[in-house]
């Protein structure tokens, strides 16, 4: 029985090995010379009651794409509450690809990466 257990498990950890070497080579296959910086932007008005959810969600994402190219997640300022605002302040501090920006920053960051947008 424990043969069975031990055997499943490393058969499992095999399997996941298998799809992580995977998932970094797709990622550095498709990679472009040129490759600009990623950026999620999600914006929050008002109360927003799930904006932890919404930037811990960005953040996973970021970091299953890995350190294949250069990455920001932006949670942009739409008018949202003075609570919501200090929750996106704390989770921004957590994470060093993370930052709380109004539309007039956005527009900064957007022209320095030289980004078109319609």
């Amino acid at each position: 029985m424990s043969d069975i257990i031990l055997g499943s498990i490393v058969v499992f950890l095999a399997l996941t090995g298998v799809v992580s070497c995977i998932r970094f080579l797709l990622f550095r296959l498709y990679k472009s010379k040129n490759d600009k910086t990623i950026m999620l932007i999600t914006p929050a008005a008002g109360v927003c009651e799930d904006i932890e959810y919404t930037l811990r969600s960005c953040a996973a994402k970021i970091k299953w794409m890995g350190k294949v190219r250069p990455y920001r997640v932006i949670c942009l300022d739409t008018g949202m509450d003075q609570t919501t605002r200090k929750i996106c302040k704390k989770i921004c501090s957590e994470y060093e690809f993370m930052e709380l920006a109004s539309k007039e920053k956005l527009n900064s960051i957007l022209e320095a990466n030289e980004v078109k947008y319609m």
